[in-house]
């Protein structure tokens, strides 16, 4: 698509020792995407910023959490309804158990047992991405405790 805007958002499903996932309560307001859900941290990257770099400030800029090794695990193509292309790319990363996680964004931030995702308002198709992800995709080694 020449000359149709784009855009690009990461996410990071960060697992806990449990297999648990790392999810953020967006707030409830209804000029933001996605009000009220539970979404995994993530967002816009910037202009110059690769996808992963970008996923890794998304994170910190939300939780305070410096990511470890992080495994590109699921990318796609959207084409919206308002002219342009959204480019999504997920990251897997493991928490390392040590460093605290402080929520900066939303109202709240929690480890969840990813099998009740699909129970829960999320984002459209994100349970099933998180679902597909950890079902494909081990999450990399803890390189802190």
């Amino acid at each position: 698509m020449t000359g149709a805007p784009a855009r690009v958002t990461v996410g990071v499903v960060l697992v806990d020792g449990a297999g648990r996932v790392l999810m953020q309560l967006r707030d409830d307001i209804p000029t933001i995407a996605d009000p009220g859900c539970w979404v995994n941290p993530g967002g816009v990257i910037d202009p110059g910023e690769s996808p992963e770099d970008g996923a890794r400030r998304e994170l910190l800029e939300e939780t305070d959490y410096r990511a470890g090794p992080l495994t590109l695990a699921y990318e796609r193509t959207l084409h919206r309804s308002e002219g342009y292309s959204e480019y999504q790319y997920y990251f897997i990363g493991r928490y390392d158990g040590v460093q605290p996680l402080t929520c900066h964004e939303g109202q709240e931030l929690r480890f969840l047992d990813p099998t009740t995702l699909p129970s829960l308002k999320t984002s459209p198709d994100l349970a099933g991405i998180i679902l597909g992800i950890l079902e494909r995709v081990p999450p990399p080694e803890s390189t802190g405790s």
